[in-house]
């Protein structure tokens, strides 16, 4: 029945990975902070720590995000000239905000308010609950603002995207909740970026309180059903220069088999590390040090059935798929 029910999404299967594959293209950074702040996106865009603590993320998995005390946390990035040129740009990530302050999720240091990269949410405006999204200069198109966002201390996904052509978006939990046709240009990229901290330029702390989780970077402007899917599937931090791969391709085959899941891994493989995840992203099961030639069975004890998504890691890259539990 398993076999069957493999055959009969097989096109499914290829429409999704097409989509997964899209969902990594322009991918220039990615932060899953499990463990640590290193950029598994393969460009080498590591994070430095300031303060944050590692924390329990959405899906209960412990050291899997970071906690911000909203006092000095934050994560350095490095200049951001070596990440983009480009003025296009988009922003995902979970958030869990513990309240409503001076805060930034996402920023260029030092600050300058006509030529500023900031992405907010619950932040302080004059005392209120507002949502902010400045790009380039803010006194010519660079803001886009909505003031009196609702505070809710639930993990939440926020996405930030600006194009030159279409403006700015800000989209929560793959809902559009502002827009403007405006944009700017950001001038300066020899600042460094910052997660969960800076200063304004009135030297005000910018530190954000809560929980930060999965960002992701994109030197273009993803769609909104891109934005659905990044909600909806946490996606893998696959580089932009490593092909995705379907199941019985490469140096790996992974299928189904009356609610076994076989492994066979090709003489010709590299050394690898094995992860499968759900739907929701959460690790359900992780063999490392696999040689070629290998082969392993998963059972079915603590799988729901569903999507699931596996990766194979070496030196060389990732390969990842899919297959239906």
């Amino acid at each position: 029945m398993r076999k069957a029910i493999l055959f009969i999404f097989g096109l499914i299967l290829t429409s999704n990975l097409v989509a997964q594959i899209s969902i990594n293209m322009g991918l220039i950074a990615c932060y899953p902070f499990t463990g640590n702040a290193q950029d598994q996106s393969g460009n080498g865009h590591h994070g430095t720590l300031y303060g944050p603590l590692l924390a329990t993320d959405r899906f209960s998995n412990p050291g899997s995000a970071y906690h911000f005390d909203g006092v000095n946390d934050y994560i350095d990035l490095g200049l951001f000239s070596g990440f983009t040129q480009s003025n296009e740009f988009s922003i995902s990530v979970w958030i869990q905000p513990q309240q409503v302050k001076l805060q930034t999720i996402l920023m260029l240091n030092p600050d300058n308010f006509t030529d500023r990269f900031n992405a907010m949410a619950y932040y302080s405006h004059n005392g209120v609950s507002s949502t902010i999204w400045d790009y380039g200069n803010c006194n010519a198109g660079g803001r886009l603002i909505q003031v009196g966002t609702i505070f809710s201390n639930a993990w939440q996904h926020w996405v930030y995207t600006v194009h030159p052509l279409t403006g700015m978006k800000v989209y929560k939990n793959g809902v559009l909740t502002n827009s403007q046709t405006t944009s700017s240009t950001l001038i300066n990229r020899q600042r460094n970026l910052w997660i969960g901290g800076g200063f304004d330029a009135a030297m005000a702390p910018f530190y954000f309180h809560g929980i930060i989780d999965d960002m992701r970077l994109y030197d273009r402007a993803v769609t909104p059903s891109e934005v659905a899917t990044l909600f909806t599937l946490e996606s893998l931090c696959t580089p932009t220069n490593v092909e995705e791969t379907a199941p019985g391709k490469a140096n790996y085959l992974v299928t189904v088999d009356h609610d076994v899941i076989k492994i066979n891994v090709l003489p010709s493989a590299p050394s690898s590390t094995f992860t499968l995840q759900n739907a929701e992203g959460k690790q359900i099961f992780k063999k490392e040090n696999i040689s070629g030639g290998d082969y392993f069975e998963i059972t079915s004890e603590n799988i729901s059935n569903g999507l699931l998504i596996y990766s194979f890691k070496s030196k060389h890259g990732m390969i990842a798929g899919k297959v239906i539990y």
